[in-house]
C-alpha cells in the first residue's frame, strides 16, 4: 500500500479530471476507499465526490456543501447517502444549516424585542431585517406573543399616514402634538415619518441654517447694535436657535431692557 504522503495533489485531480473510477484510483495508487475519502478532503477535492461512506464524510465536506445551498435530495446523491443519514451527520458533525440558524434567531426574538420597534416606527419589512427572520415569522411572532391591539392599531395607523397627508398638516402651522392626535400616532412616529420622508419642516430648516452660520456672522450682527429680533430674523432662525447659538459659538451677551445685545465687557 502506498503512503498516502507520497501522493501528489496534481496526480491525483489529473486522475480525477481524467474521470477514472473510485476502483480505478485506488487500484493505480494501491490504496483503500477510505484513504480515497481522506485524500479528497485534504486535498480539498469534494467537487469530486461521489459515492461516500458516512464515515469519511467530514465537516468540512458536509458545511460547505450546506453552505452553497445545494438542495438535500443534491447533497445526498453527491455523498450516496440517505437522507435519514444526511439529518443524523448533521445532529452528529454539528452542522448549522440556514434552518437551524434561522430557528435560533426566532429563539433569540422576545416580545419586547417587537413592541420597542413597532413602537420606534420601524416598519414590517425593517423589524423582521434587524430581528434577521422572515417576515410570516415575526406575523406568528405577534399572534404568539398576544401583543396588544392597542399597539398594532398604531402601527396601522402610521402606515396608512402618507407624506402629502403629513406635509399638508404641517404646512397648515398644527403644532406637532396636534398633528400626533389628529393621525393617532406619537411624536416619536412622527419624528421617523418626517425622516422617511425627508419632510423640510420649520424645525429641520432652522437647524439647517443654524449650522451654516459662524461666529463672525454672529458677531458681526451683534457688533452693529441689532436687536435680538431684528438678528435672527436677517439669519432666518428661531429665537431659541439664536440663544442657543450664543451658547454653542461662546459669544456671551446681555441682553437689555429694549431686546438689543450688549457685549459683556
Amino acid at each position: 500500500m502506498m503512503s498516502l504522503n507520497k501522493i501528489s495533489k496534481d496526480k491525483f485531480e489529473e486522475l480525477l479530471k481524467q474521470k477514472f473510477s473510485v476502483l480505478e484510483i485506488c487500484n493505480y495508487f494501491k490504496i483503500t476507499t477510505t484513504a480515497y475519502y481522506n485524500l479528497l478532503n485534504k486535498f480539498d477535492l469534494i467537487n469530486y465526490m461521489h459515492g461516500a461512506s458516512s464515515k469519511v464524510i467530514t465537516k468540512k465536506t458536509l458545511q460547505e456543501l450546506v453552505d452553497n445551498k445545494i438542495p438535500v435530495d443534491e447533497i445526498c446523491k453527491r455523498l450516496s447517502i440517505s437522507q435519514s443519514i444526511y439529518y443524523k451527520l448533521l445532529q452528529k458533525l454539528d452542522i448549522q444549516t440556514e434552518y437551524k440558524k434561522s430557528k435560533a434567531r426566532v429563539a433569540k426574538v422576545t416580545k419586547e424585542n417587537i413592541i420597542n420597534l413597532i413602537e420606534s416606527g420601524k416598519t414590517y419589512p425593517e423589524i423582521a431585517e434587524i430581528l434577521g427572520i422572515a417576515q410570516p415569522t415575526l406575523q406568528r411572532l405577534i399572534t404568539r406573543f398576544k401583543i396588544s391591539t392597542k399597539i398594532l392599531e398604531k402601527r396601522k395607523a402610521m402606515d396608512n399616514v402618507t407624506k402629502e397627508k403629513l406635509e399638508e398638516l404641517i404646512e397648515s402651522g398644527k403644532s406637532v402634538n396636534e398633528i400626533c392626535k389628529e393621525l393617532n400616532i406619537s411624536v416619536r412616529n412622527y419624528s421617523t415619518l418626517v425622516n422617511r420622508f425627508g419632510i423640510m419642516t420649520d424645525f429641520r430648516k432652522n437647524r439647517a441654517n443654524s449650522l451654516s452660520i459662524t461666529k463672525d456672522n454672529l458677531q458681526e450682527l451683534v457688533d452693529k447694535g441689532l436687536t435680538a429680533k431684528e438678528i435672527y430674523e436677517t439669519l432666518n432662525i428661531s429665537d431659541s436657535v439664536f440663544y442657543h447659538l450664543l451658547k454653542r459659538l461662546g459669544i456671551n451677551y446681555n441682553r437689555s431692557t429694549t431686546g438689543t445685545i450688549t457685549k459683556i465687557r
